[in-house]
């Protein structure tokens, strides 16, 4: 390890007359090195002046234990190639030095690096990228909601907001919020008689955003019996368990206005059902199955609303608003031409109503 020693530590070993107050130092980037290189000038008592260019000392040339009186530190101690070093003697003797011009090359690099102007750091922020928001996204609609368009839908003529909202379970405040927000649509006019709707609009808009309201994913089961036969044994099974059941497509609308026939049934239930012990077996998927088991939090979905009938040749189906949907989810071209069936009796009213 390399020991230090000041350029001032120098001249008080080797001649007292030379003291801080008359040198003139430059201390840049003395801090970064294993051994000082310091450049100095110095001033003699005699008025002579003498350039010094370096004062190294090394641990096995130099250090605290020397006495100023021995040789000159140069005589025991090479000189770098390129440098000068102070040769200097007792206080009895002359200190001379062997001048050399001096190259700005020659200092240690952390001398030119601290001489260096810091420079201040800027920052530029980027704005962050923009995610340009679709204007066709809307929000779907709650239970509450889709209770009063179907309600709306079947209502031939116009109807308070007291009575809609009796008749749709919902808040008087919260049917006038309704009310207005389909009125903003153009899906329901005010009259001096109360509200009425407009049934194209209104399924529309019951189409795009309206979804069942799951306690849990849907189920798929599977059975080789009839479809009437599988949903009769089902339907005993809820009435066993004493839940609520009601069928959707393919059964419902077949039973309203029959145009093909049915291959799979939508089954709502108020609670859960051991359906294996009716006979059916797990499906792997919708593809695969011949009964769509829903578990609904939402018992309005149980039943046609208000005047449509809500149970035909003893099977309990549900409102033909839902029906539709559930044609259209189903997909397929056929139950397309069923649903337009269904919506065009939904439309005019011709259904069949309740007594």
């Amino acid at each position: 390890m390399t020991s230090l020693m000041t350029a001032a530590e120098v001249c008080r070993r080797s001649e007292p007359a030379i003291t801080d107050d008359t040198a003139t130092v430059n201390r840049r980037g003395l801090r970064d090195c294993s051994c000082y290189w310091v450049t100095r000038l110095f001033t003699l008592p005699s008025g002579a002046n003498v350039g010094v260019e370096t004062a190294a000392l090394t641990n096995d040339t130099a250090g605290s234990t020397r006495d100023p009186a021995e040789a000159p530190f140069s005589a025991r101690a090479p000189a770098p190639s390129g440098l000068d070093v102070i040769t200097m003697s007792s206080p009895a003797r002359s200190c001379s030095v062997t001048p050399k011009p001096v190259s700005s090359a020659q200092f240690h690099k952390s001398s030119y690096k601290c001489s260096l102007p810091r420079r201040k750091k800027a920052y530029t922020l980027d704005p962050m990228p923009q995610t340009e928001v679709s204007t066709n996204v809307v929000r779907r609609w709650g239970a509450g909601t889709a209770a009063v368009v179907r309600l709306m839908v079947v209502s031939d003529h116009p109807m308070t907001g007291v009575a809609i909202a009796a008749a749709a379970e919902v808040t008087q405040p919260r049917a006038s919020q309704i009310l207005k927000q389909l009125a903003e649509l153009d899906a329901v006019s005010a009259t001096p008689d109360g509200y009425i709707g407009d049934p194209a609009k209104l399924l529309d808009l019951y189409r795009s955003r309206t979804r069942p309201h799951l306690v849990e994913p849907e189920s798929y089961w599977y059975s080789t019996r009839p479809v009437t036969e599988q949903a009769s044994r089902l339907q005993e099974l809820a009435t066993e368990r004493a839940t609520a059941i009601a069928f959707s497509a393919d059964l419902g609308p077949d039973l309203l206005t029959p145009w093909r026939h049915p291959t799979v049934v939508i089954a709502y239930v108020a609670d859960k059902l051991p359906v294996a012990e009716a006979g059916f077996v797990p499906a792997e998927g919708r593809a695969d199955a011949s009964i769509i088991l829903r578990w609904a939090d939402d018992h309005r979905l149980l039943s046609a609303i208000r005047s449509w009938v809500d149970e035909v040749d003893g099977y309990p189906i549900t409102d033909p608003c839902q029906q539709w949907w559930d044609l259209l989810e189903l997909g397929g071209e056929d139950r397309s031409e069923a649903a337009d069936r269904l919506r065009s009796a939904i439309v005019a009213r011709t259904l069949p109503r309740a007594r």
